[in-house]
């Protein structure tokens, strides 16, 4: 990508004033060479799902194969199909349940997936201001339609559709305040400015056209370096201008998508990184099939049972060839060497189907019936949640989302707790002694009994105090 980079600069006048390193990238911002960016090849969209049409089947098979049980009991159908071994005539009756233990998670993975699509075509079908140069205005149109190079207006309490450079803003100090609520989960208002030299520098965005070299995406939120050069507007080819304007941005001048505009009426800037591309994308990991501690000590029991299966199938199958006719060939043949008797392969295949019958019929050690009701299970669990009133914000009536119900059992498990204890005035210890959940008490006694008697006291105080205003107001 840097040689068609290179390759397109070289072109043109630009390489004799601007050099480029291999992790930087140019940008063509305004309506006459914007359509510089189409080789880029970059789209607005986002995708957070785990699934497309063509690799769902396979990824959610590889998904359900991940988990022991599942090949475990996918061998055991295999066996049973095997008429010597098989108690059921060849008919692998495992292969039913088992199919639907598959079937129930698939389904359960799909219907996740789908809705994580949803809100995605939520995002990608939001509603923004782009400038429109034939129009000479601004026009309303979808997030996933912003191109690199995009002129883009940002209204108050708006979310900001890509990464940005702030080219100019409603206040007349040219100050901005947006909440990076959705990015880091704080609600304090960040203060964006931009350029001081690019003040009121901008009247017309039909003669907007400039460059923005900037180097390639990276995962670093606080960090962003990047310069406009002006264009000359009265050449065709890709010249820079006579004037030689230059403005210099940093992280102040940087908005990151997902933020939200606060106190400010608008805000003016232009697209840098844009869907995949932009920092929040980058940092945002791949999805994974996550497993909850239960799911992972059920793997564990299921190999420990397999095994212990397998030492008992292998000891019953030794039994139960002493105590067959022939019961001396086998020893002879490997103690003493002997080779006077021809039935002795016919011992070891009747050994092996032995052992193979033994496996099959102690298949109920691990309960199919649990694994079939285990996911099901689960998926009404975060229905219950998703539907639960006392889960739901009265304020605006929105309810749990459960995103993922493979960790359902993981709510209410506390492994630690933090908090903001400063340790200047004192040493930076903390000691466990008591605290309540509902109507259950832990800790120590002694604290629960002490601080009973200090809140009877404060009850006494603040009754005694009542009752003194009482008699003020009477008198």
């Amino acid at each position: 990508m840097s040689e068609l980079y290179h390759s397109l600069i070289n072109e043109s006048s630009i390489s004799s004033t601007v050099s480029l390193s291999n992790n930087q990238y140019i940008i063509f911002i305004g309506p006459k060479h914007k359509k510089e960016n189409n080789y880029l090849l970059e789209t607005n969209k986002i995708t957070s799902s785990k699934y497309s049409f063509f690799d769902f089947l396979p990824k959610i098979l590889m998904e359900q194969f991940s988990y022991v049980s599942n090949i475990y009991f996918l061998i055991i159908s295999i066996l049973q199909t095997i008429k010597d071994i098989s108690y059921s005539n060849g008919s692998p009756i495992m292969l039913i349940p088992f199919s639907v233990v598959v079937l129930i998670n698939g389904i359960k993975d799909l219907y996740e997936d789908l809705k994580r699509k949803k809100m995605n075509n939520i995002d990608n079908n939001r509603i923004c201001e782009i400038y429109d140069a034939r129009q000479n205005r601004f026009i309303n149109k979808k997030w996933q339609e912003v191109k690199l190079g995009d002129i883009i207006k940002i209204k108050k309490n708006e979310i900001i559709c890509c990464d940005m450079i702030l080219l100019e803003t409603s206040e007349s100090s040219g100050v901005c305040l947006v909440e990076p609520k959705n990015i880091n989960g704080e609600t304090n208002l960040y203060m964006k400015q931009i350029n001081t030299n690019l003040k009121k520098k901008f009247v017309n965005y039909s003669d907007f056209n400039y460059i923005c070299i900037t180097k390639n995406q990276n995962d670093n939120l606080y960090k962003f370096k990047g310069t406009l050069y002006e264009i000359d507007n009265d050449s065709k080819d890709i010249k820079l201008s006579q004037n030689k304007n230059e403005f210099n941005f940093n992280q102040k001048n940087f908005l990151l998508r997902g933020m939200i505009l606060r106190q400010t009426d608008y805000i003016i800037g232009c697209a840098i990184y844009i869907g995949h591309n932009t920092k929040v994308m980058v940092n945002s990991p791949k999805l994974k099939n996550k497993k909850s501690k239960l799911e992972k000590k059920m793997n564990k029991s299921v190999i420990f049972i397999f095994i212990f299966q397998l030492c008992l199938s292998l000891v019953s199958s030794i039994i139960n060839l002493y105590q067959s006719q022939n019961k001396f060939l086998f020893i002879n043949k490997f103690i003493y060497g002997s080779k006077q008797n021809s039935d002795y392969y016919n011992e070891i295949l009747q050994f092996i189907k032995t052992f193979g019958t033994w496996i099959v019929i102690m298949t109920n050690f691990v309960p199919i019936s649990l694994l079939t009701t285990f996911p099901f299970s689960k998926l009404c669990y975060g229905y219950f949640i998703s539907k639960d009133i006392d889960m739901t914000n009265k304020k605006n009536m929105i309810g749990a989302e459960v995103h993922s119900s493979n960790l359902n059992e993981e709510l209410g498990q506390v492994s630690f707790i933090f908090t903001d204890k400063t340790g200047t005035l004192t040493q930076n210890k903390m000691k466990f002694k008591a605290f309540t959940v509902g109507t259950t008490s832990f800790g120590d006694e002694n604290v629960w009994y002490e601080s009973s008697l200090l809140v009877q006291k404060l009850i006494k105080q603040q009754n005694k105090r009542n009752e003194e205003k009482i008699g003020r107001a009477s008198c």
